[in-house]
């Protein structure tokens, strides 16, 4: 690529890389063959250089869009709560009244709602409470407890 490509397709005007000068030309000094690799790694270490810049410009833009949706994904988070709750009470009242239809129980359609309602409230409450004792770091007490026991051991 050469420098005005370079400047055209980057939009960059300062120091745009120079073409890798060709190591396989014959040389006859030593010198002149570790500077042409010397400049070839600088060619090298520019490409790189901007390459890093445009992802870190990539990765700006999209940290940018990324925040400017949040406020979107709350709002739809706000809408999909009251529809959830909604479904799961249709769910409930539809496996209800198929024990009614099925069996003509009132008494049993209630127990099914009641247990439609109990068994996510139990499963829920088992996960709230594995997740509490997450919060209380029992692995870092354990350790430090460990650490303490063995320097007063000591």
């Amino acid at each position: 690529m050469t420098s005005s490509r370079h400047q055209a397709a980057t939009g960059d005007t300062r120091n745009p890389p120079r073409e890798p000068v060709d190591s396989e030309s014959p040389s006859s000094d030593n010198g002149h063959a570790v500077a042409d690799q010397l400049a070839n790694v600088e060619v090298l270490l520019q490409q790189a250089s901007l390459l890093f810049l445009h992802l870190a410009r990539l990765a700006r833009s999209e940290a940018r869009l990324a925040l400017a949706s949040i406020p979107d994904i709350i709002r739809l988070s706000l809408l999909l709560v009251p529809l959830a709750i909604l479904s799961w009470l249709t769910f409930s009242l539809f496996i209800g009244w198929s024990i009614y239809v099925l069996w003509g129980s009132s008494v049993g359609a209630v127990f099914s709602l009641f247990l439609i309602q109990l068994l996510p409230c139990v499963l829920i409450s088992l996960r709230l409470k594995t997740l509490t004792e997450h919060l209380r770091f029992p692995h870092t007490a354990k350790q430090w407890r460990d650490i303490r026991e063995q320097l007063i051991d000591e």
